[in-house]
Order: C-alpha cells, then structure tokens, then sequence
C-alpha cells in the first residue's frame, strides 16, 4: 500500500512539476519538489495559483480553488487506498491463505467502509467549497509570466503591422512620385 501511495504523489509531482514548467513558472522543480514532500498541501495550492493560459478562466478565488483541488486529489488518494487494498484481500484467496467466504465478507466490508469515507469526506468538501466560493471573483487568462509573453507577442504584432504600414506608405509615395 505504502508503495502504491508513493507511486500516486510521485506521479502528482511529476505532473505539478510538468504543468509548472510548460505555464513558465518561476521556479517548476520547487513547485515538483514541494508537491513530493507536501503533496496534500502544495499540489493543491499550484492548481489554485498557477498561471492561467489564454481562453482559461478560474472562479471563486483563490481559497475556493484550492480546497476544490484538495477535495478532488483526497478523493482520488482514497479510492486509490480501496483498490489497492481490494486487491491485496483477493490476492489472499488467490494465495489459499484466506477462505473464499471470509474474503467475500471482508470485502464487501471494505466497499461499504469506502464509500462511507468517500461519501462524508465528499460532503466536507462540498460544503467546504460553497463555504469558500467568492461569486464574481473571476480570472481570464493569461496570467502570470504567461500574461508577459501574451503581452510581448502583442507588442511584436504591433511593431510588425507599423512597420508594414510605413513600408506599404512609402511604396505608394515612392509609385505615385
């Protein structure tokens, strides 16, 4: 169990880490590196902080945006636990060491436990995120060091279409002379 665990905040490292660096943050490995050590808090915290890339927008804040993104890794975190666990109690029976029976009870006892943990934290997060949602707080992006690079293109877009201007005045003035 333990093993699969540290497989899951590896890879939700590795994809903060990833994101972090294709939005040009400041600093991806130490957002990647404090979503391995913190992966509860820090991951979270990215998804509601990061940059945001033309045609994307983000509601309710900045709290609410985290504790949405808490509830969603802690959900899938659970349900990677019941699964692994899951498999670890069939494989007992496959083994011999466990009685078919004893298993079946076992594990209908697990699916119950789970979807009553899934179902209560879920509620938490549902209240925790209405609780936290600031209506009319909206960002457009970009944002963020991608706002920077939007805002060079445009100058560039610019200086280009002036320059074609003056170019194409001086042709006509150059024609018509």
């Amino acid at each position: 169990m333990r093993f699969a665990f540290n497989c899951a905040v590896a890879a939700i490292a590795i994809a903060v880490y990833v994101d972090a660096r294709h939005r040009r943050s400041r600093s991806p490995f130490l957002w990647g590196a404090g979503s391995f050590l913190l992966c509860a808090v820090i991951a979270p915290i990215w998804y509601a902080v990061r940059p945001l890339r033309a045609g994307e927008a983000r509601t309710g804040g900045r709290v609410h945006n985290a504790v949405n993104a808490f509830g969603v890794l802690w959900m899938v975190l659970l349900m990677l636990a019941a699964a692994v666990e899951f498999i670890r109690r069939v494989s007992l029976v496959a083994t011999g060491e466990r009685g078919v029976l004893r298993t079946f009870f076992s594990l209908w006892h697990l699916g119950n436990t789970a979807w009553l943990v899934l179902g209560i934290s879920g509620f938490v997060f549902l209240l925790l995120s209405t609780w936290t949602n600031k209506k009319g707080v909206i960002e457009y992006g970009p944002t963020g060091s991608l706002a920077s690079q939007q805002q060079t293109k445009e100058r560039r877009l610019r200086t280009l279409l002036n320059e074609a201007a003056t170019l194409r005045a001086e042709l006509e003035t150059e024609a018509t002379g």
